[in-house]
C-alpha cells in the first residue's frame, strides 16, 4: 500500500465520520420543525415571570442600601463584602435571624406579609437597615 493511498483511506473515513456526526447532531438537511408543523393553533404561554429579587450589600461596617422597599414575595439577599462577620437580625421578633456571614457569604430571606422590618447586625449594632414591603 502507498503513502497516497493510505492518505485516502484515513480521509474517506474521516469524512464519513464527519458527515455521520453532521447527521446525528440533526444537521442533515431536514430544517422542517416538528413541533411547529402542528395543524393546530394554539401557542404556549409565556414563561412565568422570575420572583423578584433585592440586593443588599454589607461593606465598610454598613448595610447598602440601608433602606429598601419591595413587594410582597419579593425576595431580599444580603452579601458580606467585608472581611469580617456580619449578621441579618430582626429588631424584633424573628423575621430575619442570619448564622454569622463570612466574606462572600450570603443570606436571603423571602417577604411575604406587608410591613416594615428593622435589623441590624448582631456583633456590630450600630449596623442597622429596614426592609419595607408593600402590596
Amino acid at each position: 500500500m502507498t503513502l497516497k493511498s493510505t492518505q485516502k483511506r484515513i480521509l474517506t473515513g474521516l469524512f464519513i465520520m464527519m458527515a455521520s456526526l453532521f447527521v446525528a447532531m440533526g444537521c442533515g438537511g431536514n430544517d422542517e420543525n416538528p413541533a411547529s408543523s402542528s395543524s393546530d393553533n394554539t401557542t404556549n404561554p409565556p414563561p412565568p415571570n422570575p420572583l423578584p429579587t433585592t440586593t443588599v450589600v454589607i461593606a465598610n461596617f454598613t448595610f447598602s442600601p440601608a433602606s429598601v422597599t419591595v413587594t410582597v414575595g419579593t425576595t431580599v439577599t444580603w452579601r458580606n463584602d467585608d472581611g469580617i462577620q456580619h449578621t441579618v437580625t430582626s429588631d424584633s421578633g424573628s423575621e430575619l435571624e442570619s448564622a454569622l456571614l463570612s466574606q462572600g457569604g450570603t443570606y436571603s430571606h423571602t417577604f411575604n406579609t406587608v410591613g416594615t422590618f428593622p435589623y441590624h447586625c448582631t456583633p456590630h449594632p450600630f449596623m442597622t437597615g429596614t426592609v419595607i414591603v408593600e402590596q
